[in-house]
């Protein structure tokens, strides 16, 4: 059974071997099989030169912001109504 960090040495080394005469950066997010020593090895070997966005948390697109913002509360149902009524005797 092949681990994720072999996938990865695996990709490394195919994407290295396309086009050797053009230069190749690899930009990776902060995956863990993306950072032992032996991917680095590869990436040198390869002619790839690596590239790790730093650790941030997701910010939300603008989409997701004006869903965030819109969300509005259905009107109360008859059981509600009467749960509210209740409690302010």
């Amino acid at each position: 059974m092949r681990r994720e960090g072999d996938d990865t040495l695996a990709f490394v080394e195919a994407l290295g071997a396309v086009r050797r005469e053009v230069p190749t950066l690899l930009v990776w997010d902060n995956a863990p099989s993306h950072h032992p020593k032996p991917v680095k090895t590869v990436a040198v070997g390869a002619a790839v030169k690596l590239a790790v966005l730093p650790f941030r948390p997701r910010e939300p697109t603008p989409p997701e912001d004006l869903r965030r913002g819109s969300r509005v509360r259905s009107p109360p149902t008859a059981t509600e109504r009467r749960r509210v009524g209740r409690a302010r005797r």
